[in-house]
């Protein structure tokens, strides 16, 4: 198995939706995505969902890191993937931004 780091993007806009360009990875590859939240005031970041041309990504672990800040990892396998954005939805919560 070879690891390949398909992309580092960091969006330090406010926002409860943000697409992330990804590239196309290899078909019926693995895929994990790791992503870093920080909620807009008080409480816990939500869990975000994320999709990829319409496929919803599943979640492998997320965890909470202080009052505000989550880290989720998400997994794919897509058997014939097609370059296009990660979406990741915060369920209209504000994020101060993601990595």
């Amino acid at each position: 198995m070879t690891r390949k780091n398909l992309a580092t993007n960091l969006n330090a806009t406010s926002n409860s939706k943000y697409s992330v360009v990804i590239p196309a990875p290899g078909a019926n590859s693995l895929v994990l995505a790791f992503i870093s939240s920080v909620a807009q005031g008080a409480g816990p970041s939500v869990v975000p969902t994320a999709t990829h041309n319409g496929q919803s990504w599943t979640v492998v672990k997320t965890v909470g890191i202080g009052a505000r800040r989550r880290l989720t990892c998400f997994r794919a396998v897509e058997g014939s993937p097609l370059p296009g954005s990660l979406v990741l939805d915060f369920a209209g919560q504000t994020q101060l931004g993601i990595a």
